[in-house]
């Protein structure tokens, strides 16, 4: 524990689709420290909870960190989180999860959450209820594993650029400011995302090279989802009708979104530490500098103002710093 870790970054393994020796494989390494947010070159050297579903995004997960284990000493364990919600599909899916994972030599660990109880007392859908007791499961199988064995244990997800550039534009339709535009992040805290600039393209033809299998999550083929809308209709139009590489302009200004991000909040804190005074709980502004300082350094200034009061981000947006304005 204690040592700086880095990020694998995978997708050049699926050149060509085909399956490698680790020491054939040209693996780049991605410079984000996991632990402490410096960048420093270096690979997982912790042990990955790995999110499992049994689809073909998260079985291509687990073997590529399956096959990196013995080089990179890895220790794994799978999750695979049953909802509830889809009768003998899901429970189908429970069952292929723990066979394909213990034919990996990976052990796996099924729990079952009560989404659709969670959602109707949260008054929040069922996708977003799934998602949160999702990762409220997968902390506690982290921290209980962390509790274990004495090592640093992050969780492993198996996003991919396709669900970046939904991410991105879902985004985009909700009015999200710079933050939200910058899409899916590397790394969040204990969470780990090597698969994020892999090719959807790249991860069928793979699993088929490696002779692998995956079921399908029905709910992924409706529209009931916002996100389900995007990929089948919405991205695909922009595709076809704008131009067919856009799936990597809209990551590109997702980046692009997320560096100018970082420094405006940076240059607010300047701002924020230079001029705001805090007396008795309240924070005081002066008018004259505020007035004087450019519109965007106003609204981050006041947001992260607003975000240290509330204590957390959450249902925060710019309208509300537009407000004291």
């Amino acid at each position: 524990m204690g040592k700086d870790v880095g990020i694998v970054r995978v997708d050049m393994i699926f050149k060509g689709h085909v399956s490698k020796t680790e020491t054939e494989m040209n693996i780049l390494w991605r410079n984000w420290s996991i632990q402490s947010g410096r960048r420093s070159a270096g690979i997982i050297c912790c042990s990955p909870v790995i999110t499992w579903s049994g689809g073909a995004d998260s079985v291509c997960l687990l073997s590529l960190l399956a096959d990196m284990r013995e080089e990179m000493g890895l220790k794994l364990r799978s999750l695979h989180v049953h909802h509830g919600l889809r009768g003998e599909e899901a429970d189908r899916d429970g069952d292929f999860s723990i066979k394909i994972s213990e034919a990996l030599g990976v052990p796996c660990h099924m729990i079952k959450a009560e989404v659709k109880k969670y959602a109707s007392q949260t008054g929040m859908s069922e996708e977003e209820a799934g998602r949160i007791l999702r990762y409220k499961a997968l902390e506690e199988e982290a921290g209980a594993w962390e509790g274990e064995n004495g090592q640093t244990v992050k969780i492993a997800v198996a996003h991919h650029s396709r669900d970046q550039a939904e991410t991105i534009l879902l985004n985009l339709f909700r009015g999200s400011g710079l933050g939200g535009l910058k899409g899916i992040p590397y790394v969040r805290d204990r969470i780990i995302r090597p698969m994020l600039d892999v090719s959807k393209e790249d991860i069928i033809p793979y699993l088929e090279k490696k002779r692998l299998k995956w079921v399908n999550d029905s709910s992924n083929d409706t529209d009931h989802y916002a996100r389900n809308r995007v990929r089948s209709h919405i991205l695909p139009a922009i595709k076809e009708e704008i131009n067919p590489g856009a799936e990597a302009g809209i990551r590109r200004a997702g980046y692009l979104a997320g560096m100018a991000d970082v420094y405006l909040k940076k240059q607010a804190d300047q701002w924020v530490q230079k001029y705001v005074k805090e007396e008795e709980h309240t924070w005081m502004i002066p008018e004259g500098p505020f007035k004087e300082a450019d519109p965007v350094i106003r609204l981050y200034s006041v947001m992260e103002l607003l975000k240290t009061a509330a204590g957390c981000a959450k249902d925060l947006g710019l309208v509300h710093a537009e407000q004291v304005e």
